[in-house]
């Protein structure tokens, strides 16, 4: 897992509107929805793997390149000397040609409150019992801002979450559940090992 780094600084997110992104044959690529971002507002901290990775969008023309800002919750990508999210779109599909598949799905977490975001596959994507996996960054101020440069330190922190269900209803992974607790002692598994949650959803969907 990412460590949790401290900064001394202060950053902010701002979008204005984009227009069409348009092949060399004149074919729109994506929709005026897609918005551009300032690079200056980019900051590493938002980033698992700020590298840039080819991958294929569903009903999207062409292979283009992109990355996962966790913080923000968004896909970007550019175009040119601009940069872009992707629209947010239900059940979005983006698969990188290095075999990772993400979508964008509703779920239900912990305090069983329904919510919506980018969610990677860590199983088969066809089965009746898929395990997904997010991964969110998110910052807090943890220091007094300085009267002389009005600084305040950032904390960064970075959260795993696995959810186990179908396109109609995904939930988080809880040891709470019967279910899943009792495949898991059965099985001698662990619900806080990734590796584990692989295997307990295959045995899920053979029974």
């Amino acid at each position: 897992m990412k460590k949790t780094l401290i900064i001394f600084t202060i950053s902010m997110f701002s979008i204005v509107s984009a227009q069409n992104v348009s092949t060399k044959d004149g074919g729109t690529i994506y929709s005026s929805q897609n918005y551009v971002v300032d690079k200056s507002n980019f900051n590493d901290n938002y980033y698992i793997d700020k590298t840039y990775k080819k991958a294929n969008v569903q009903n999207y023309s062409g292979i283009r390149e992109y990355r996962y800002n966790a913080f923000t919750d968004d896909f970007e990508y550019k175009d040119g000397k601009n940069f872009y999210n992707l629209d947010k779109n239900n059940n979005l599909e983006i698969r990188f040609l290095d075999g990772k598949i993400y979508k964008y799905l509703t779920f239900i977490n912990l305090n069983e409150e329904q919510q919506k975001g980018y969610l990677e596959l860590l199983s088969n994507v066809n089965a009746k019992n898929v395990l997904y996996k997010s991964i969110r960054i998110t910052k807090s101020e943890i220091g007094t801002t300085s009267s002389y440069n009005n600084m305040g330190s950032v904390k960064f922190r970075t959260s795993i979450n696995y959810y186990i269900g179908n396109d109609e209803l995904i939930n988080q992974v809880s040891k709470s559940n019967k279910e899943l607790a009792k495949v898991a002692k059965e099985n001698k598994l662990n619900l806080n090992k990734e590796q584990d949650l692989i295997k307990l959803v295959d045995i899920l969907n053979k029974s």
